[in-house]
């Protein structure tokens, strides 16, 4: 359990050639890793839908 978790804080901080690794080197954990990317883009579109607005 440790171990996922430093493992998805890795993925969480990788640039995108890291996480491809990470997620073609730990395929029971794909599902955590999918939605860490759900909530970055998530994150992502909320953040410049603020400056969408105030324009």
């Amino acid at each position: 359990m440790k171990e996922e978790i430093e493992i998805e804080a890795r993925y969480r901080k990788a640039d995108a050639d890291e996480r491809l690794y990470l997620f073609l080197q730990f395929p029971e954990l794909r599902i955590s890793f999918q939605e860490i990317d759900l909530e970055e883009y998530a994150a992502n579109r909320d953040y410049i839908g603020v400056f969408d607005q105030a324009a």
